[in-house]
């Protein structure tokens, strides 16, 4: 059994018209195609709600949305499962996901990951072939789109439940692969937590564990008796962020035998889609994807390389949180809705307290003005 893995998919507005006309080779070029057509399952991420409702719920960052139109290129990359859970998900409320939802299964597309309540949305999906099931399970980190217990939304990733979740589908299957959808954006190793999270769900029965969400390529490491993979870009999402880290990303192949063997398949950002890499990128990509996999085994380079990562984070969130009221006494809603994301989030969770631990242990006073012109110290 030969399945392909592709990371998150959006629909902007370079491309809005392509979708929605179908044209698909306009969007990925013809050997890309061809890795998907040669492969017997094709697993893709869409991070955006397929609806035509213009009412987004508030949130931080960009609410993502295409026409249910945008299937007709959709269907053509010819995807066995829809990933739905991940921080776009509810982005146009209970009715955007539900349109999704239609659409997908309207043209024959199963989806995972999302549903009309927190149950509904922890159901996993098993391949089947040959004699060999692969279960795939798919979960997010807290943000602006978890399912509740009677309410419409994405997966969360929630310690009482999935541990046992990833244990029972594995009763069931021969393999199985965890898509988190998380971590801090354009990171490209992970974090001393979500290291911590993705090792578990390998001791509770995973075989692999892929983490989406970082728009960048990260790294793997083999742990125990499975793979773990930090990061894999994006598939099709096109911005105009300045930045060379989204610009490339990986689609991973998996053979599912006597064991999982993994291949790599690197891709890089056009202005319609993506394309493959020519040879001497897909060299430079995967001699840093292997070069950053051998650091995080040395110990504490993940814990080291974190800490300077959280440092030049935690005065952008200090500096917002001093926001939150104006100068009359005022909550400003737009901080309190940051506030709110900070401090539900894991991967903002995380790098705050990581930002202010270190402050403290190495007895640096971080000192900053207020609007009124008072020195404050922390």
């Amino acid at each position: 059994m030969k399945l392909l893995f592709c990371a998150d998919m959006a629909v902007t507005i370079p491309n809005e018209d392509l979708f929605v006309n179908g044209e698909i080779e306009k969007i990925i070029d013809e050997e890309m195609r061809g890795y998907l057509e040669k492969f017997d399952f094709r697993v893709i991420n869409i991070e955006m709600a397929l609806t035509e409702t213009d009412e987004p719920i508030v949130k931080c960052g960009p609410n993502i949305k295409a026409s249910k139109k945008a299937i007709n290129a959709i269907k053509k990359f010819n995807p066995s499962l829809a990933l739905l859970s991940n921080n776009h998900t509810l982005d146009f409320g209970e009715e955007g996901l539900r349109d999704t939802i239609d659409v997908l299964s309207e043209n024959g597309i199963p989806y995972i990951g999302a549903g009309k309540n927190v149950d509904a949305s922890r159901k996993p999906y098993i391949f089947e072939k040959n004699g060999k099931k692969v279960g795939i399970y798919d979960c997010c980190e807290h943000e602006f789109t978890i399912a509740g217990k009677s309410s419409w939304g994405a997966n969360p990733y929630e310690p009482l439940y999935t541990f046992n979740d990833i244990a029972e589908l594995k009763k069931k299957c021969d393999y199985v692969v965890i898509i988190y959808h998380g971590g801090k954006e354009y990171y490209r190793y992970p974090s001393p937590e979500l290291q911590k999270k993705c090792r578990k769900m390998i001791d509770s029965g995973a075989d692999a564990v892929m983490c989406q969400h970082s728009h960048c390529i990260g790294c793997f490491e083999d742990y125990n008796d499975g793979k773990i993979i930090y990061g894999l870009g994006n598939f099709v999402f096109v911005d105009d962020f300045d930045l060379e880290a989204v610009h490339t990303s990986l689609i991973v192949g998996v053979e599912a035998a006597d064991g999982l063997k993994f291949e790599y398949y690197p891709i890089c950002m056009s202005d319609t889609g993506s394309r493959t890499a020519n040879e001497a990128e897909a060299k430079e990509i995967l001699d840093n994807f292997y070069a950053r996999s051998e650091e995080i085994k040395k110990p504490g380079v993940v814990e080291k390389k974190y800490s300077e990562f959280a440092a030049t984070k935690i005065d952008e969130y200090l500096k917002k949180m001093q926001r939150v009221y104006d100068k009359d006494g005022n909550c400003d809603m737009e901080m309190i809705t940051a506030m709110f994301n900070y401090f539900t989030c894991e991967a903002h969770v995380e790098v705050v307290a990581q930002g202010l631990y270190d402050m403290f242990k190495n007895e640096k006073p971080y000192w900053n003005y207020l609007e009124d012109g008072t020195l404050w110290k922390l």
